[in-house]
């Protein structure tokens, strides 16, 4: 049973994954453990350098250095994907850069079994995915503008396939709408995203894929409790299909020494431009998540420094997938160094 389903997820990977087009699925797979415990939405990786993934605009952030690395674990054999993101404020063209990211993903699976015509055993083979990121940020009059650039091989073992694709990101994120239209509002934040993404094969006269998002998240601060709304809309040029990324995000900090976050998601198909009717659909590709966080303050807790260091530990996985029996855990450590 366990040999079928990697078969099926393999194909749905190539095919459709969700919500991205034939070869290029594993672009769609959340960034961080805190993505997937959001839907994936737009707004879910604010502050983060794997906001590459997503958009570019949201690298800003107030940190000097910040470095993550995120493992997805999956309960199927052979498959593997692994990134790792650098953001830093660069020391030159301050005046055009607030802060630059760069990233690598990598994704794959091992021994695939090959059949001839007679459904007779022939051999393995693999097929691996790569992508290189990077991106830059500048904050103007609380609009965050972005601007990214990715690199993404595809290759097989059988046949010697190697493709290569070349791609773009335009990003924009606007922070404190409420606080200021109203000038009095400190504990509630409106945050409004809009991104488009375009990607293309190097080698050949193929289609461009183009992607737009538009997003937002409504943040309510209590105290130590804060409570934070995300939800997302998306749309690629080769589908009819819209797509609802949601989350929701609850913390508590102690005396700013550790903050302990939970989170739920959503990701699923909502709509179409077609008369299609998508009861099963939604029902078959829908996604619930879950995420359970740890930030610790180094300098409030165990280093007395005037330097801040933030140590981020996060686990997330799937209560409800598209196939049932895939489930995928997503573990990601992340280090901000801050300047106080």
């Amino acid at each position: 049973m366990n040999k079928f389903y990697k078969y099926i997820f393999v194909f749905i990977s190539l095919i459709k994954c969700g919500n991205t087009v034939e070869d290029l699925s594993f672009l769609s797979i959340p960034g961080s453990a805190f993505s997937n415990s959001l839907g994936n939405s737009i707004t879910s990786t604010i502050n983060s350098p794997s906001a590459l993934l997503l958009s570019p605009a949201n690298i800003w952030d107030d940190s000097k250095y910040s470095f993550m690395i995120t493992n997805r674990n999956h309960n199927i054999s052979g498959v593997k994907y692994v990134n790792a993101f650098v953001s830093w404020r660069p020391s030159i063209f301050r005046i055009l850069i607030d802060k630059s990211s760069f990233g690598i993903v990598s994704y794959g699976v091992n021994k695939i079994e090959e059949y001839n015509n007679d459904a007779v055993f022939e051999n393995y083979f693999n097929f691996n995915n790569n992508a290189i990121f990077f991106g830059i940020s500048k904050r103007t009059l609380g609009v965050d503008v972005g601007l990214g650039v990715n690199y993404v091989n595809k290759q097989f073992s059988i046949n010697n396939f190697n493709k290569n694709y070349f791609g773009f990101d335009l990003g924009f994120t606007m922070h404190n709408l409420i606080s200021n239209i109203t000038k009095n509002s400190n504990n509630m934040d409106l945050v409004i995203c809009f991104v488009m993404k375009e990607i293309f094969p190097i080698s050949n006269n193929e289609s461009a894929i183009t992607t737009v998002s538009l997003g937002s998240s409504f943040l309510i601060n209590l105290n130590q409790f804060s409570f934070k709304v995300h939800s997302d809309f998306n749309k690629y040029n080769y589908s009819p299909f819209i797509r609802n990324r949601s989350g929701f995000e609850s913390k508590y900090t102690i005396k700013n020494l550790v903050s302990l976050t939970a989170n739920f998601g959503y990701n699923g198909i909502v709509s179409s431009l077609n008369e299609v009717d998508l009861v099963d659909l939604v029902d078959y590709d829908r996604k619930i998540t879950y995420g359970l966080f740890i930030d610790i303050f180094s300098n409030k807790l165990f280093l007395k420094s005037s330097k801040n260091i933030i140590f981020n530990f996060g686990l997330s996985g799937d209560i409800v997938s598209p196939v049932n029996e895939v489930k995928t855990t997503f573990i990601t450590f992340k280090v901000e160094w801050f300047n106080n």
